[in-house]
């Protein structure tokens, strides 16, 4: 009786132990996962990210015509309403030095930003008119934006976190940029998204913060881009 008594007391306790093991390693999984970012790295055709690859040294330049850039804005009051469209890149370039991104910049330009769709479904071409007038980008004073890349964090499976500095209409701010890199071929493809608050480049246009009595014509500050890049050794 004593020997059962023993056992089942091992039992417990052995569960216990295991229970306890399990849930304090959970919340060093979840933490670990966490480090690495809300932005997962896919590739074109969405498939999951890559093994890690080296990158050879050397500058390396955006081919402007196999890359794309998309930007969306919205007016928080109106359920689902949403403007989008695109901007080209002027050019751009990137260093590679010991295997890791060390500089770069990219110049937009700001004379081709248009507007796809908009939230409404019609006048893609006033808005695009409005986007390129003194109201938001002024392009015929500003006909180019740049960012320049100070350091690139390496975040682990082939994603990084890009910090540089951002200029529009002649203001810089600095800016931070989760990305994905892939390889394709002989090319280098970086995805990445970024949020901006409008406001900090003096783009005041519709802004709840500046302006009373907008109703639902209030724009939200914030504005997303996507980018999709192809850079090749030069």
């Amino acid at each position: 009786m004593r020997v059962l008594y023993v056992f089942i007391v091992a039992i417990i306790v052995a569960g216990g132990i295991y229970w306890y093991v399990q849930n304090k390693q959970q919340p060093q999984r979840l933490s670990s996962e966490a480090q690495r970012g809300s932005f997962e790295a896919q590739s074109q055709d969405g498939e999951p990210p890559s093994a890690p690859f080296a990158l050879q040294d050397g500058t390396y330049t955006v081919v402007a015509e196999e890359s794309s850039i998309g930007w969306e804005g919205r007016k928080p009051l109106l359920a689902n309403y949403k403007d989008t469209g695109s901007l080209k890149l002027k050019n751009g370039s990137a260093e590679v030095k010991d295997g890791k991104v060390a500089s770069g910049t990219l110049v937009f330009d700001m004379t081709t930003i248009q507007a796809g769709k908009t939230g409404k479904g019609i006048g893609e071409e006033a808005l695009t008119g409005h986007l390129k007038s003194e109201a938001f980008f002024d392009a015929g004073k500003y006909p180019t934006a740049m960012f320049v890349l100070q350091q690139a964090v390496d975040q682990g499976a082939n994603t990084y976190l890009l910090r540089g500095e951002l200029t529009i209409k002649g203001i810089t701010n600095p800016v931070e940029i989760p990305a994905a890199l892939s390889i394709q071929g002989d090319a280098i493809a970086l995805r990445a998204d970024m949020h901006l608050d409008r406001t900090l480049w003096d783009i005041r246009y519709g802004s709840g913060k500046f302006f009373d009595n907008l109703a639902d014509n209030v724009i939200d500050d914030t504005f997303g881009a996507t980018f999709a890049l192809t850079f090749k050794k030069s």
